[in-house]
């Protein structure tokens, strides 16, 4: 009853149809042939990929065959975006989410020479310049080898011969699809990018901290914690009319109020020897905007030196009002996971087929990831990113900021 009670056996094997032994309805076994890997059906490949969740793992099954490769691209625009890599210098980069452990090597193909820096990256390209800007300035996706020249930024920054510029950020706005169904990356970007001035850091009637795209506008967050809306406008004809441009700038938040109105968060914190780290972030969660506060212990013997990450303060722009919106205490992601770190920081939905990352958590990396980890915001404790960062870090032969990148492959 028991050998009855079994399913027919399929064997999938490589090279020319094998015989093996399948289990027979009426009792005993019988010989089957197997079926080479090219006779898999597309879709069930499609489901095969769906379970995949490491962007190794979807170029490895795409690999095994040739009429596979050709399906699996078809699959990839249904497919869950890939779980995000850390890059931590040229050609190391770690998959924390998907096994970690080590730094797998990735060229930049054509990107620009050695002298070339990091300045961090956006979605799935890293932003690189050469001579600080001056000698050009570059999106490069790591997985594919392309390189996109951001001439304008690099024009802007060569013309400023007086100031000594740093590139802080940059976030990029993807135009929508011809067709809706979100943004398009195989048309280039609107490229936002924050700069500093470091030669006189008081040069500026605004002091911005941090700045994302929501919604289409982009956001900027001031020292106090205010958010400011950076009205775009079209370039002038004698410019081009090519480039946007900034047309105002706008307050629209009150400062931060705690939910019982007596800040005593803050005050249990400081008793605990936590005291702000003061690089407050702005995400885009899904539908909400966000801004998240990290607070340090206060030890300067830490080993990154400004004091291990301890918790994070997360808020959400609260935008029901008509001209202003208020900041408000957020207890949850909603099902999401946030990647955070200095120079890029993303949500990302977990579950329903995008596993991997953990509902409700706050991945972050410093700038040299000797800081890092997975805060975990239900019990509000953190643990590691990966469990042996330190040799990891040791791998790297020439390391870079950290800042997360998050893979696309194209069909």
């Amino acid at each position: 009853m028991l050998r009855a009670a079994l399913p027919p056996c399929f064997v999938w094997g490589l090279g020319k149809q094998k015989q093996s032994l399948c289990p027979n309805p009426n009792g005993g076994v019988q010989a089957c042939a197997s079926s080479r890997w090219s006779d898999l059906p597309p879709e069930l490949l499609g489901l095969v990929l769906t379970c995949l969740h490491s962007l190794t793992d979807r170029v490895r099954a795409g690999a095994i065959c040739r009429p596979w490769r050709s399906a699996a691209r078809l699959h990839y625009p249904n497919l869950p975006p890939p779980m995000p890599w850390l890059a931590l210098g040229d050609e190391a980069y770690l998959d924390v989410v998907n096994g970690g452990g080590a730094a797998r090597k990735l060229s930049l193909g054509s990107a620009p020479d050695d002298n070339a820096r990091c300045h961090g990256s956006a979605d799935h390209l890293i932003f690189l310049t050469r001579d600080g800007g001056a000698g050009g300035c570059f999106l490069a996706d790591p997985f594919t080898g392309a390189v996109l020249p951001v001439a304008d930024l690099a024009s802007f920054i060569k013309q400023q011969t007086r100031h000594n510029l740093h590139v802080l950020k940059v976030v990029l706005l993807w135009p929508p699809r011809p067709h809706g169904g979100g943004s398009s990356p195989e048309q280039p970007p609107l490229v936002a990018a924050l700069i500093k001035n470091i030669t006189n850091e008081h040069k500026t009637t605004i002091f911005v901290t941090y700045v994302a795209f929501f919604n289409g506008n982009l956001y900027a967050l001031s020292t106090n914690d205010q958010l400011l809306i950076i009205g775009l406008g079209e370039g002038s004809a004698a410019a081009g009319g090519s480039n946007p441009t900034i047309t105002g700038v706008k307050y629209v938040t009150e400062e931060i109020e705690e939910e019982d109105g007596t800040g005593d968060d803050d005050f249990d914190y400081f008793c605990q020897g936590i005291c702000p780290a003061g690089d407050e972030r702005l995400v885009q969660s899904g539908d909400r905007l966000l801004m998240l506060r990290r607070w340090v212990i206060d030890d300067v013997t830490s080993s990154s030196g400004d004091g291990d990450t301890s918790i994070f303060d997360v808020y959400e722009a609260d935008f029901d009002g008509a001209s202003s919106c208020r900041w408000k205490t957020a207890s949850s992601l909603r099902g999401r996971a946030l990647f955070l770190g200095p120079y890029c920081s993303k949500s990302v939905r977990v579950g329903d087929g995008h596993c991997g990352a953990l509902e409700d958590c706050i991945y972050f990396v410093q700038h040299d990831a000797s800081d890092s980890g997975i805060y975990d915001m239900e019990y509000c404790r953190v643990r590691p990113l990966v469990p042996n960062i330190e040799e990891v870090l040791l791998q790297v032969q020439r390391p870079w900021i950290s800042t997360w990148i998050f893979p696309h492959l194209s069909p």
